[in-house]
């Protein structure tokens, strides 16, 4: 208990408002890259025009994990800053890793396990650059790339020379309560050769894209996302040949609530419906397999300033029905959804640090030291070492 104590005492001293991170998001019940209705800087990552509502910032992402798909559990070091220039806002970002990217090439690694042929690794070392004005309608770029290169000595089937590479950009605008915007991933591709095998995933155009429209405390909003890869082998000094492709599309219609009810104070919710599906086919082109998913999920959420310097936040979200479906045959429910999720700010001048204090995921080792476990799964409030994690600092200028 003494250590969080001084946790908290060590933050309102080196720190201090601003709506900003990924920890403020999910304490919110959002994605950590973007909302479709919350204002958040980290909207960016979906519609770049929002960079106009967030000159004049520098944010710290803070975490240690090197391996995977990011989560609550395992956070990933990241951060920017963005100014301005004249009318207009620029921005540099270092370290915002794709989550579908990394998902995508987790199903060409898969098949790549099974055959017992070398595993490929995301694109890593991600660098984003924004650009964005105001001539009327706000307006948005972004070009982003990512690449990696692990090369082996002597490289074998189990221990290969890797290499992943992804470019790509995001465009967005906003008029009065109007907002598009999408992101193009227009190549990505990621090999592994080892002493006997060669593998190769080479992904397809993706896209993901949205609208937005605002009526009063509501905003409703359309996704349309889409993506797929192709999965080559072969052996050392020989062609690769195609054995599989898969593709992933996404669609979303939904609304979201905002609305302040106290001086300080704002309720949030969002719900909608949600459908996804996955096919596969051989090399040949024939289906193999298809699955499909669909879901009507529900957020709701607050978030106040309970002092001048402290903000408190929290959700609970649920799908309310939802079925995941695979074949003709195949009809799985969901079931226990339901996440409860509570962040808080501390603020000191231009200083904003915002941390999760219960999440969907207990912090591990390299993203908050200590096993005194979860909120969201022992019942506690975590005091211990694991009272505060995906912590984040944001600085106005």
């Amino acid at each position: 208990m003494m250590k969080s104590i001084a946790l908290v005492v060590g933050l309102m001293i080196v720190s201090s408002p601003a709506f900003a991170t990924r920890a403020r998001l999910e304490a919110l019940g959002e994605d950590k890259n973007g909302s479709f209705y919350v204002k958040d800087n980290r909207n960016i990552f979906l519609n770049p025009a929002q960079i106009n509502y967030f000159k004049k910032q520098i944010t710290l992402e803070f975490g240690g994990d090197t391996s995977g798909t990011e989560s609550a559990a395992a956070s990933k070091g990241q951060g920017g800053f963005s100014n301005t220039a004249g009318d207009f806002t620029y921005g540099l970002y270092l370290g915002n890793e794709s989550d579908k990217t990394a998902s995508t090439l987790a199903i060409a690694n898969a098949t790549f396990g099974a055959l017992g042929t070398p595993v490929v690794v995301a694109p890593d070392k991600t660098v984003d650059f924004f650009f964005g004005g105001d001539a009327g309608v706000k307006w948005g770029a972004n070009v982003f790339y990512a690449g990696s290169e692990n090369q082996v000595a002597a490289a074998t089937d189990a221990a290969p020379t890797q290499t992943s590479s992804q470019f790509g950009a995001r465009l967005g605008a906003e008029l009065d309560n109007l907002a598009a915007f999408a992101t193009v991933a227009i190549s990505t591709k990621a090999k592994a050769t080892g002493d006997v095998d060669q593998s190769e995933a080479k992904g397809k155009i993706g896209i993901n894209s949205g609208i937005t429209y605002g009526l009063g405390d509501f905003t409703v909003f359309g996704k349309f996302n889409t993506r797929g890869i192709d999965v080559s082998t072969g052996t050392i000094g020989g062609s690769l040949t195609k054995i599989a492709e898969v593709s992933v599309q996404e669609y979303g219609l939904g609304f979201g609530y905002q609305k302040e009810v106290a001086k300080g104070v704002s309720m949030f919710a969002r719900s909608g419906v949600e459908l996804s599906t996955t096919t596969a086919k051989n090399g040949s082109g024939t289906e193999t397999s298809k699955t499909s998913q669909w879901n009507v999920p529900v957020v709701i959420g607050a978030e106040a300033e309970a002092l001048s310097w402290l903000m408190l936040r929290g959700s609970v979200s649920q799908s309310l029905i939802g079925q995941n479906m695979s074949g003709n045959s195949s009809r799985d429910n969901f079931i226990n959804t339901r996440t409860v999720s509570a962040g808080t700010t501390f603020k000191f001048g231009p200083v904003n640090v915002d941390a999760v204090v219960a999440g969907a995921a207990a912090p591990t080792t390299n993203n908050n030291p200590g096993t005194a476990g979860s909120p969201s799964t022992d019942g506690t409030f975590g005091f211990g070492n694991s009272m505060l994690y995906r912590v984040a600092t944001t600085y106005n200028f």
